[in-house]
C-alpha cells in the first residue's frame, strides 16, 4: 500500500491546479521534483473524486474510427467502427455530458490518441442547456468526417482511462485539464480490457504541437529503440 501524501501539499496543488498550473510548474512553485508533483496531483483527484457526488449519465459520444489498431475480448455492445483497417492510428474524440440543474447539462470530452500518448487534449466541463446538447455534440466532432455515435459509459471509461495508464507506462502524462473532466466517466475499477497501442505496439504520430524530439527520446528510453512505430510529417522533425 502507497503512503498517502501530506494532506497540507494536496491542498496547495489543488489550488495551483486551479490557476491552471502545469505539473512542471507546480513542482517549481512548490520545490518538489516533478515525479513528486504528479503524485500529489493524482491523489488530489483521487481525493475530490471520493467526495464528488455523481450526476445522472445524460449520454456519451465517440467518434467513428476509435477501434482502429485496438484488440479487445468480449463486449459485443461496443462498436467497431469503418477505420479500424487503417494502416496508421486514428485520434478518437470522446464527450460525455451528465445532468445539472434548472434545465442545464455539464459536458466535457477527452481527445485520445489510444496508440502512444493517452489524452492529448481535453476539454473543460462547462454548463449548457440542454436544448443545446444537440449542437455542443455536433460542434464537438465537426472535425470527423464520419461523425460519432452514442456508445455505452463503459467504453469510454476502458478507452480514456485504459489509454491514460498505458500512456502513462510509456512516460507520458494526460492533458493538464484532464484531471478537471475525470469526474465526468464516473467510478471505473479497472484495469482496461482493451489492448492499447497500434496492433499492440506503440505507435507514435506526430501533430503540429507535439514535441517530436522529446517524445521520441521518452520511447526510445522506455520501450527501447526499434521496439515502437512512428511516422512525423515533414516539417514536424
Amino acid at each position: 500500500m502507497r503512503p498517502m501524501p501530506d494532506a497540507n501539499l494536496i491542498s496547495q496543488v489543488q489550488v495551483l491546479r486551479e490557476r491552471g498550473l502545469s505539473p512542471k510548474a507546480i513542482a517549481k512553485a512548490l520545490k518538489i521534483r516533478p515525479a513528486e508533483a504528479q503524485e500529489l496531483i493524482r491523489a488530489s483527484a483521487e481525493q475530490r473524486d471520493a467526495v464528488a457526488p455523481i450526476s445522472p449519465l445524460v449520454g456519451c459520444w465517440l467518434s467513428a474510427g476509435w477501434s482502429c489498431g485496438l484488440r479487445w475480448k468480449g463486449h459485443s455492445d461496443w462498436p467497431a467502427d469503418p477505420g479500424s483497417t487503417s494502416d496508421e492510428p486514428m485520434l478518437a474524440q470522446v464527450l460525455v455530458a451528465r445532468k445539472h440543474r434548472y434545465g442545464e447539462v455539464t459536458v466535457g470530452g477527452f481527445l485520445v490518441d489510444a496508440a502512444c500518448l493517452g489524452v492529448k487534449a481535453a476539454m473543460k466541463p462547462r454548463q449548457v442547456e440542454e436544448t443545446e446538447l444537440p449542437q455542443v455534440v455536433e460542434m464537438a466532432f465537426s472535425a470527423f468526417d464520419d461523425g460519432c455515435r452514442q456508445v455505452p459509459l463503459d467504453l469510454a471509461q476502458h478507452l480514456v482511462l485504459g489509454a491514460v495508464d498505458y500512456a502513462r507506462r510509456l512516460g507520458f502524462e494526460p492533458d493538464p485539464d484532464y484531471e478537471r473532466c475525470r469526474p465526468l466517466l464516473g467510478e471505473f475499477t479497472g484495469p482496461s480490457e482493451i489492448e492499447f497501442g497500434f496492433l499492440g505496439k506503440p505507435y507514435f504520430v506526430a501533430g503540429p504541437r507535439d514535441d517530436v524530439q522529446e517524445i521520441m527520446a521518452t520511447l526510445r528510453r522506455t520501450v527501447g529503440d526499434k521496439k515502437f512505430e512512428f511516422l512525423v510529417p515533414v516539417g514536424l522533425g
